[in-house]
């Protein structure tokens, strides 16, 4: 007898909790407290009335291998994915809304891009979909992408330089001044929440930029254009150039820019240190947008153009790693991390809220 009683103590003592705990919700329901005024809404800490735009370039050649194809819309999905998993919602907590997005396509990237931009991102679709605007412009239908780039038409660039070109000509035309604008290239990653862009950002005036350094290719030094006298934004690259509100960089300078530099000497000496691995008219629209912001900055040069840290914000060439505490990666590999889950227990997370959302 003692031990049937001991069985059946626990859900005894079980059920009673429950029944008090019944009691209480029933006194509550009778007697609810007066609902607590609601707080108001902090103050955004970086006030951006344009807010945030966000712009990639996906441009193939025509006759482009569909493994090539699939490459490259791979590196973008990734560069977006984890874009909008570490900068969107750093953006929105600072601004108070998440960044837009602009993407420039071609009639060979058009239609893959239209379906990437709709469909729930990273792995399993984890990411979900961009929760923001998005617009799409295709420069082949764009009546002044060829007068803007007629006087390179024939001027011996590799695939990668004309794509660069074309999407640095066209921002003057298509991305709004009022806002910020962050330029990225498809193989730009966020490794992690991108606090320092956040916080220097912010605390930039009109008509000033941030962007990314090279501190690798150079000896670690930030190179700078031997031969051009005006000022320079030293060790750009262009692959990570943010402007704020009012900075423009003029469609018809940087033309003039690019034209400088084709006529230029294509030796190591064109850039101070000497460059040895730049061949040919290597990185055409980088030297010229470098030069180029420069001029449009205020004040011109350095004070009004600042290079992120070296140690947060890594470039990282095709025979390297990145190092630890990075918050960006510029990479040049094709496997990159994929994006939807932080981490192994993250993940675990995810599909376990997925798999209930399917049964449910």
């Amino acid at each position: 007898m003692p031990s049937s009683m001991g069985s059946f103590s626990l859900p005894i003592t079980l059920w009673s909790a429950l029944l008090i705990l019944g009691q209480s919700l029933q006194v509550d329901r009778a007697a609810p407290a007066a609902p607590a005024a609601p707080a108001a809404p902090a103050a955004p800490a970086w006030s951006l009335p344009g807010g945030l735009v966000v712009r990639y370039a996906q441009l193939n050649r025509p006759g482009e291998t569909a493994a090539k194809r699939r490459e490259s819309l791979a590196l973008l999905e990734s560069s977006l994915c984890f874009a909008e998993q570490r900068l969107a919602p750093a953006i929105e907590k600072a601004t108070g809304s998440r960044p837009s997005y602009v993407f420039y396509t071609n009639n060979e990237t058009h239609e893959e891009v239209h379906t990437l931009v709709r469909k729930p991102l990273g792995i399993f679709g984890l990411q979900g979909r961009i929760a923001a605007s998005v617009r799409l412009i295709n420069l082949d239908m764009d009546p002044d992408d060829k007068k803007r780039f007629e006087r390179f038409e024939n001027v011996s660039l590799d695939h990668f330089s004309r794509v660069a070109a074309r999407r640095s000509l066209a921002d003057d035309k298509h991305l709004p001044r009022q806002s910020g604008r962050l330029l990225l290239g498809t193989d730009i990653m966020f490794a992690a929440e991108p606090a320092e862009f956040v916080s220097r950002a912010s605390a930039l005036k009109e008509h000033q930029a941030l962007y990314m350094a090279d501190g690798v290719n150079w000896g670690g030094q930030l190179y700078t254009l031997t031969g051009h006298t005006g000022p320079q934004c030293p060790g750009l690259i262009g692959d990570f150039i943010y402007l704020s509100p009012g900075t423009r960089i003029d469609m018809k300078m940087l033309v003039e820019r690019m034209s400088w530099y084709v006529t230029q000497p294509q030796t190591a000496e064109l850039t101070s240190p000497p460059c040895n691995d730049c061949r040919g008219l290597h990185a055409l629209d980088q030297f010229a947008l470098m030069a180029a912001l420069g001029a449009a900055v205020t004040p011109q040069g350095p004070g009004g153009c600042i290079p992120l840290s070296l140690e947060r914000y890594q470039h990282v060439p095709s025979n390297s790693s990145s190092k630890d505490g990075a918050e960006v990666v510029h990479d040049k590999h094709l496997d990159l991390p994929m994006c939807g889950a932080v981490d192994g227990k993250q993940l675990l997370t995810d599909v376990q809220k997925t798999l209930f959302g399917w049964f449910r």
